[in-house]
């Protein structure tokens, strides 16, 4: 039996990507592994080879007759064990749950995004916010949007839902995807806000908070899609309902006369609210005064010395920022805000509790150590890195 299996895991190492975009159900094998079938890649691919099943054909007639051991699979001795195994979970699932796993069948997913979907454990684990059975069923696109993988096993991406759910017309007229899942216009709410939702978590990772309205409708076609999906304004004005609660639409203030209609990830909005929830509650805490000459140290630190009212003025931003939880310095080029930060470093009290300098960038990082004359600064990556990121319950309780 040991020689069986070693021989069986070699020959799937070197045909699982056989059935793979094959069909209308080309994650069949996948998706028998989600439901506890062990070598279900193998047996998808032994069933076309063995001429059992054209892969053109609906595997599932005959996958329920093997299961419930009214016939033979191909390679019984490797198979049937794991049939046999399989056939209580299959009697016992219900309607929703027998269609969820069909449904997931027509994907082409790595055997382990297929088990994610299919185990409600493991699909709480993987996603911020979790969908029943019966919402995937009504909006299969939900699985892009909500997937967000695991550490080395990826998302499952818009495309592979895409395919699934819009195959060619052959395809999709001998087995259509049944209600309520089947998508009938490539505009379909359920399909473009999912591309809403590619393009906005991609400029996310690069930085982008949100996008202008034509920002996004320009990355749209950079999408790898099946079928293009051709949104304009318009389309967005009239849809807002079937937005709501995935992605944000809102205006921002461009100058006086001018507004600019913008998108954002909810979830992300959702973030950033609470972060200026926290920040705003520790900029209105008072501090006690340090009680440190201002005047004196920036007189120190400063090589030419400057108006008395620009000392004054740079005196009094210091006493500012040292006696709230929260401030921000700002100033021009020139205005002497890095001589004020380095009267601020020469205060002992400060130095007492510690600073923490951070720069948003490499460069910007070793101009901030050169202007305090120590190597001490991070960049803000470098710093949540060694936190292991922000512990936001924490965060919330301190503000």
């Amino acid at each position: 039996m040991t020689k069986i299996l070693s021989q069986t895991k070699i020959r799937f190492n070197q045909m699982a990507d056989v059935w793979r975009d094959r069909g209308a159900f080309p994650g069949l094998g996948s998706a028998l592994e989600a439901l506890g079938v062990r070598l279900g890649t193998a047996l998808s691919y032994d069933l076309i080879t063995h001429n059992i099943l054209n892969s053109s054909e609906d595997p599932w007639p005959l996958v329920d007759a093997m299961l419930r051991g009214e016939k033979k699979p191909p390679e019984p001795e490797i198979h049937q064990p794991s049939l046999n195994a399989a056939r209580k979970t299959w009697l016992e699932l219900n309607n929703d749950r027998r269609a969820l796993i069909k449904l997931l069948s027509r994907f082409d997913m790595l055997p382990e995004q297929a088990r994610r979907w299919f185990d409600p454990q493991k699909r709480r684990e993987a996603c911020d916010t979790y969908a029943s059975d019966e919402e995937i069923l009504a909006n299969p696109y939900q699985i892009a949007e909500l997937d967000l993988g695991q550490v080395g096993k990826p998302p499952v991406a818009v495309s592979t839902i895409d395919r699934g759910l819009l195959p060619d017309s052959t395809i999709a007229a001998k087995y259509p995807v049944p209600e309520p899942s089947r998508v009938s216009a490539h505009l379909d709410p359920r399909r473009v806000r999912s591309v809403f939702v590619h393009v906005l978590r991609n400029a996310a990772e690069a930085g982008d908070a949100l996008l202008s309205e034509q920002e996004l409708l320009s990355r749209i076609p950079q999408v790898h899609l099946p079928h293009p999906c051709e949104v304009t304004s318009d389309w967005i004005a009239g849809n807002q309902a079937a937005l709501a609660h995935i992605v944000d639409c809102f205006p921002i203030q461009q100058n006086e006369s001018r507004a600019v209609s913008v998108l954002q990830l909810t979830a992300l909005k959702k973030r950033e609210d609470g972060l200026r929830s926290i920040l705003l509650s520790r900029a209105k805490r008072e501090v006690m005064s340090s009680g440190e000459d201002w005047v004196s140290l920036l007189r120190q630190t400063l090589l030419v010395q400057p108006h008395p009212a620009a000392l004054e003025e740079q005196a009094l931003a210091l006493e500012r920022i040292t006696t709230r939880r929260l401030s921000v310095l700002t100033g021009r080029a020139g205005t002497g805000k890095t001589s004020t930060l380095g009267a601020l470093l020469r205060s002992p009290t400060i130095n007492r509790g510690g600073v923490l300098l951070l720069a948003p960038t490499g460069k910007a990082r070793v101009r901030l150590n050169r202007a305090v004359g120590q190597d001490v600064a991070l960049t803000i990556a470098q710093f949540l890195y060694r936190q292991r990121g922000i512990r936001w319950c924490s965060a919330a309780a301190e503000a």
